[in-house]
Order: C-alpha cells, then sequence, then structure tokens
C-alpha cells in the first residue's frame, strides 16, 4: 500500500470538517499525482452517504464518488447552484447487455487511446463509473483484451450503442478540442522507451506481464490497426446517421457503403443500406448488402455475442423474402 491510500485510510476513518468547504478550492495547486490517485479511491462513508440520500436515492445502481471529489471539490456547493452536474438516472441504468452508458463510452475511448494517457474526470461525474474499477469488470466478461483495448465483443458493443457516443459527441461539437494537461498516448515501442529513459528497468518477465515484449507489441500493433479502422467506420456510421436524420441520402449511402466494404462489425449501416435500396427497387444492391452481412455475421463477430444469431437470422430473412419478390418481378 503507498504513502497516499495510507493517508487516505486514515482520513476515511475521521468525519470531514463542516467548514472544510466554505472556500473555493484551487486545484491547479493540488499535485497532479495526488489527484490522480484521489480520483481512484471512493470517497468516506459519511461523504457518500450523504450524497446519495439526498441526490441517487432512488438510482438503479448508485454512482461512484471519489476521494478527490470529497478532498479537493466544493461539489457539494456547486451542485446546488448548477443541478446539471448530477449524474443523470438514465446513464446508472444497465442495457440488456449488461453495460451502462459509461462502458460504451470507455470501450470507444479506449478504442482511441491507451492508457498511459489522463483518464478523464467525466468518467465519474457524467457516467458515475470508477474507470480503472470498471475495466477489470470489462476484461473479465470479455470485452477488453490484455492490451486494454476492445475485444471483437467490444467493437460490437460499439456499434450497438452508437447513440451513446453520439450523445456525449454532440455535446463536445461546439467545445474546442482538448488542450488538457494529459499526455498523448503512446505507442508501446514509445513508452517502453519512455520508462527506460526515466530509469524503470525491466525483467523479460515484467515486459509480458505489461504487454511489452517483443511478441505482444507486434500483436498489439496489428490489433490497433485493425481497431483504428473499425473505429474510422464507427465514425462514419454517426456521420451518416446525421445525414439521413437531414434527409440527405447522397451522402448517407456512400459513407454507409464504406462501411460495408470494411465489413464492419455493427448492423446498422446494412440494415439501413438495406431499407434504402428496398425503398429506391434496387434489388441486387440490397442482395449484395445482405450477403456481406450474412458474411460478416457468420465469419467475424465475435461467437460470444449475445444477439449474433438473431441479427444472422434476421438478414437471412430479409434475403429470401427478397429473392421472392425478385421472382415476381
Amino acid at each position: 500500500m503507498g504513502i497516499f491510500k495510507k493517508i487516505f485510510g486514515m482520513i476515511d476513518r475521521q468525519e470531514p470538517k463542516e467548514n472544510s468547504k466554505t472556500h473555493p478550492i484551487d486545484r491547479t495547486k493540488i499535485p497532479a499525482e495526488d489527484i490522480d490517485e484521489a480520483q481512484r479511491i471512493s470517497a468516506s462513508p459519511s461523504y457518500c452517504s450523504q450524497i446519495i440520500e439526498t441526490y441517487y436515492y432512488d438510482y438503479p445502481i448508485k454512482p461512484f464518488i471519489s476521494k478527490d471529489r470529497e478532498l479537493h471539490t466544493n461539489w457539494t456547493e456547486q451542485v446546488t447552484r448548477f443541478p446539471d452536474s448530477l449524474v443523470k438516472r438514465e446513464n446508472m441504468m444497465q442495457f440488456s447487455d449488461g453495460l451502462l452508458p459509461g462502458h460504451v463510452y470507455m470501450l470507444y475511448w479506449l478504442s482511441k487511446y491507451n492508457l498511459n494517457r489522463r483518464i478523464p474526470a467525466y468518467f465519474e461525474y457524467e457516467y458515475g463509473i470508477e474507470f480503472m474499477t470498471e475495466l477489470q469488470w470489462l476484461k473479465a466478461e470479455g470485452f477488453i483484451d490484455k492490451f486494454n483495448k476492445p475485444t471483437q465483443r467490444g467493437k460490437q458493443s460499439i456499434q450497438e450503442h452508437l447513440d451513446v457516443i453520439e450523445k456525449k459527441r454532440g455535446k463536445q461539437k461546439d467545445l474546442p478540442k482538448d488542450t488538457g494537461t494529459a499526455e498523448p498516448a503512446l505507442a508501446d515501442e514509445d513508452f517502453l522507451q519512455w520508462l527506460t529513459s526515466h530509469g524503470v528497468k525491466l525483467t523479460e518477465e515484467d515486459k509480458k506481464a505489461m504487454g511489452l515484449d517483443k511478441k505482444s507489441i507486434k500483436e498489439n500493433k496489428r490489433f490497433r490497426e485493425e481497431n483504428a479502422v473499425q473505429s474510422a467506420m464507427s465514425d462514419d456510421v454517426l456521420k451518416a446517421m446525421q445525414y439521413e436524420k437531414d434527409g440527405d441520402l447522397d451522402n448517407a449511402i456512400p459513407l454507409y457503403e464504406r462501411c460495408v466494404t470494411g465489413r464492419f462489425l455493427g448492423n446498422h449501416p446494412y440494415d439501413r443500406l438495406a431499407i434504402i435500396y428496398r425503398k429506391q427497387k434496387r434489388y441486387e444492391d440490397e442482395k449484395r448488402v445482405l450477403l456481406t452481412a450474412i458474411d460478416v455475421f457468420s465469419q467475424d463477430a465475435h461467437s460470444d455475442q449475445g444477439d449474433r444469431k438473431p441479427k444472422l437470422d434476421r438478414f437471412k430473412e430479409r434475403l429470401a423474402k427478397l429473392e421472392k419478390l425478385s421472382k415476381k418481378q
């Protein structure tokens, strides 16, 4: 146990002082490492109870409340003036696959960044989860691999819940790009070099455990390349969805088609193109899309994905109906 956690253990047994939050707290004067570590530790029972009983008593799952919030913020005073800073009830409700909205955005975030980047505070304050704890759960459930990247199952979950990502991105679209103090994500080779340059000596066993041995680096590089393709297609789907909402099929169709060509692991572009082409009486194009969807969900989709078979059956059923329709033409 580190000295910081020992200190926290002592603090947990003490009641917070009533006048400790009467003045604004300047977080710039708090060491970054103290904030990072405090964000991973639960606040004292009395502080958690105070917040949960006041704001979250009827939530199906109670939001995580960190020691950082207790020690380094004036949150209990600020929330009375800014009630929108509360975690929304919908963000603490599980989907049918057991995921929370915060899990979905974690998967999306991990598809783009490595864990040597600072974890955004919105996972606690907006989604009500503690990132590192939930990371272990996602790994245990097969959504995250040993490289802390989404597995096939994780990628499919991103596609199934694109509305979560679209909603978050919609909130951020008018904001400036992130210019925070977070370190940029490093490739494994660069991270290993960075550790060495800072005097960290790793044995081969250490490197294997961290996924920094030569074999793991090679596998992870290939995985990142594949994941980058799927991630880019996720962005295409989001753009295409917006074009459709705007009634602009001329721009939506090429984006959906690019996902079909790239063997996208979610069902949305196949479903939408099949519907669009049916309405336009482009039956051969609809057939081509459905055949690709059937092949993707037969060959590429994760075998443990619960809704894989129903979707596969649905594509096959639509294809059979299309063939009957074609014979009548």
